[in-house]
């Protein structure tokens, strides 16, 4: 059995997208994926070198569930990942600290791990599922802009067959969030 987010999942996701919209930020993520995704910030102005939550934010907005593995992270992997870039006035990129974990996919067993509670969510239509992750902002003061990306995971192509196969819906393709505009006075 797999854990669904139900109708509290729904109801952030509608609290994030009227605070979305009343900060003027549109969605990105192509229809046809029907995969939203956003990431919001626990403020917009902050101190040099104080830390940032952010929010990423994922939600199904098609009719047919959507499976993805619960260790969905910061670290990059082939289970997928959220990539988080902060990048300054002249367009270079800030470095922040990143992490990666190596799994052998070719061995996992997509279907067990994807529908088991402690491996696997499903996001039944209009459901969210939200992570925050915690970042150390440069000392210099000025505007900054949050790029991020949904990473969709490494399957092997039979892994992916086996997935066509169970009709398991999963990310196919990355998904950009629109771009959050960060101040460090």
């Amino acid at each position: 059995m797999i854990r669904k987010v139900s109708y509290a999942g729904f109801v952030l996701a509608a609290i994030v997208s009227s605070t979305l919209v009343a900060r003027g930020i549109a969605p990105d993520c192509s229809e046809s994926s029907g995969v939203g995704f956003r990431i919001v910030t626990d403020k917009l102005v902050y101190a040099p070198k104080s830390t940032m939550r952010v929010d990423f934010l994922v939600t199904n907005t098609e009719e047919v569930p959507l499976y993805f593995f619960r260790t969905l992270s910061q670290c990059s992997s082939q289970l997928g990942s959220y990539l988080l870039l902060i990048v300054d006035r002249k367009k270079r990129q800030v470095p922040i600290q990143r992490c990666s974990a190596d799994v052998l996919m070719d061995k996992l067993d997509v279907v067990e791990t994807l529908t088991h509670p402690k491996f696997g969510i499903l996001l039944a239509h209009g459901a969210a599922y939200g992570h925050e992750e915690v970042y150390e902002l440069p000392a210099e003061k000025g505007t900054y802009w949050l790029n991020a990306e949904l990473v969709p995971p490494g399957f092997t192509d039979t892994q992916r067959e086996i997935l066509t196969e169970n009709k398991m819906r999963v990310l196919q393709c990355p998904c950009r969030a629109p771009d959050v505009t960060i101040t460090i006075k």
